[in-house]
Order: C-alpha cells, then sequence, then structure tokens
C-alpha cells in the first residue's frame, strides 16, 4: 500500500513474489509490539506490588482492600499503593475477631 503515507505507519518499499512466496520490503524500526509492552510493564508492577506486598507482611500488616484502583501508576511506570482505611495492624493487640456472612470483623485494644 505505497499510497498510505502517515506518521503512524511503518513506510512501504516494495512487494514482490518470488517461488511461489509473497515478501514485502518495509522500511526498519525498532520496535516492541503492544503486546510486549503490556507484558513487559504487567511484570515490571507485579514485581513492585510483590515487593511492597512483603513490606507489609513484614511489617505485620494486613492489607484487605487491594485493588487495581488502589494501585497508581506515577513517573516511569512506578506504583504506589492508597487506601489502607480496611488494613489491620497485627502488631496491636487485638481482643475479638469474628467471622460474620465472610467478613473479618475485628475489635482492637486500645
Amino acid at each position: 500500500m505505497e499510497k498510505l503515507n502517515h506518521i503512524n505507519f511503518v513506510n512501504y518499499c516494495l512487494a514482490f513474489i518470488e517461488n511461489n512466496k509473497s515478501y514485502i520490503i518495509m522500511k526498519f524500526i525498532d520496535y516492541l509490539t503492544l503486546n510486549d509492552y503490556i507484558n513487559y510493564f504487567i511484570i515490571e508492577f507485579l514485581c513492585q506490588i510483590v515487593r511492597d506486598l512483603k513490606y507489609i507482611k513484614n511489617n505485620k500488616i494486613i492489607l484487605k482492600d487491594l485493588n487495581t484502583n488502589n494501585i497508581l501508576i506515577y513517573g516511569k511506570n512506578k506504583i504506589k499503593l492508597i487506601d489502607f482505611g480496611l488494613a489491620i495492624d497485627l502488631s496491636l493487640p487485638i481482643e475479638i475477631m469474628i467471622l460474620k456472612k465472610k467478613k473479618l470483623i475485628y475489635l482492637i485494644k486500645v
């Protein structure tokens, strides 16, 4: 498609058939596919999340509300976790733990 000349398209140079095989010659670009890019950053984000969860565990905190809305991406693909409102600090004395309708209800002795 030599008539397509757009900044977001790879430049087409030539197409031909040789020995019953079709060839398309295009300008060379150094690239990642969108799939490669997404997979790379998913792995990068997961590594950061696992590191952060390990830190939380080592500090005796249970994070009960980790979801995609509570993970911010900033700068050069770095993450920050937010919303610790439902977190439980296990370093505090826990007086009562009750499982009620599949929800953990707890009271912390002050």
